[in-house]
C-alpha cells in the first residue's frame, strides 16, 4: 500500500484517512501520493485545476464554548477537525 501523505508537512495522514484517500487516488487515477489543503496550496503559490476535495479529519479536537439558550448558561464541548485535501495532480503553479 502506497503511503498517502501531506506534500507541505510531509506527514502521513493516519488511520481511516489513509484508506479514505488511497480510494481517492485510485478513483480519480492520480499518480501523486501527496495530498495539500486549499490553504497550503495558495500558500505554495498553486492553483487548483478542476478539482474536487476529498474530505479527512484530524485525531485533533477543538474545543468550543457555547451558550444553552434555555439554560443561559455557558458550556464546553470538542469536535473533530476537518479538512478537504486535494491530490497534487490538481494543482498547477500560479503564473506571477
Amino acid at each position: 500500500m502506497e503511503v498517502q501523505t501531506n506534500k507541505i508537512t510531509g506527514n502521513a495522514y493516519q488511520g481511516g484517512n489513509q484508506a479514505i484517500l488511497l480510494a481517492e487516488k485510485e478513483k480519480g487515477n492520480y499518480k501523486s501520493n501527496e495530498w495539500l489543503t486549499f490553504v497550503q496550496a495558495r500558500t505554495a503559490h498553486k492553483k487548483l485545476v478542476n478539482a474536487k476535495g476529498c474530505g479527512v479529519h484530524l485525531r485533533t479536537f477543538t474545543r468550543e464554548s457555547r451558550r444553552n439558550k434555555k439554560t443561559d448558561k455557558m458550556s464546553d464541548f470538542s469536535r473533530p477537525v476537518n479538512f478537504v485535501v486535494f491530490n497534487l495532480d490538481l494543482l498547477e503553479e500560479v503564473k506571477r
